[in-house]
């Protein structure tokens, strides 16, 4: 099997690291809306993938995980009236009953943001800890100055400024805008009403 190398720009023969095991993560859904056509487009193109992988003879561990916790999660629980967790597992749900309707191959593993807020706040922590962030405006960022390999796959240019966001797509403070020193970690919100701790999950 040939595969496109992102960080070489190139087709490249592809084996598992261990010679039978492909362990593959994959960004799952953000559950503050039911799954619409856009996003299965993304599912079904890995679905195609993972049934490729497993056709060569290899098994595949797949992680796809659910993002149950971020501005727009908390403000549309919010406005509902029901706790974060309550608002997003109706979408979790929907979300499966699409997938297998689609035929898409049950995944290994399904884990949800909301699952695992401590081992975020800690992570960010030591990130602190190790000089690697910035506090602005209440928010975390990382020092990508720090990392000087940040961005290889998209080969960022640390030189030039950080595009704005696209419209409507802004999921930060203003400081997400400024120029390429900075990225943003996952920082809690004044909107959260949710979370008590410091520390919650932001999709990129």
């Amino acid at each position: 099997m040939r595969l496109y190398n992102t960080l070489t720009r190139r087709e490249e023969d592809f084996s598992p690291a261990d010679g039978k095991t492909v362990r593959m993560y994959t960004c799952g859904l953000t559950v503050y809306a039911r799954g619409h056509i856009g996003n299965f487009r993304t599912f079904v193109a890995l679905d195609v993938l993972r049934r490729a992988l497993e056709f060569e003879g290899w098994t595949v561990r797949q992680v796809r995980n659910y993002t149950d916790v971020d501005d727009r999660t908390i403000v549309e629980s919010v406005k509902s009236g029901r706790p974060l967790r309550e608002y997003t597992q109706q979408f979790v749900e929907a979300f499966e009953g699409d997938a297998a309707a689609l035929g898409l191959e049950r995944v290994e593993y399904t884990p949800r943001a909301t699952d695992h807020i401590p081992a975020m706040a800690d992570m960010i922590k030591a990130l602190e800890k190790n000089g690697h962030t910035y506090a602005t405006d209440g928010s975390i960022y990382f020092k990508i100055s720090t990392f000087p390999a940040y961005g290889r796959l998209a080969r960022l240019d640390h030189s030039q400024p950080l595009p704005p966001s696209p419209a409507g797509r802004h999921r930060g403070p203003p400081p997400l805008r400024r120029p390429a020193c900075g990225a943003a970690v996952p920082a809690g919100t004044q909107a959260d009403p949710v979370l008590a701790p410091r520390h919650s999950s932001s999709r990129r």
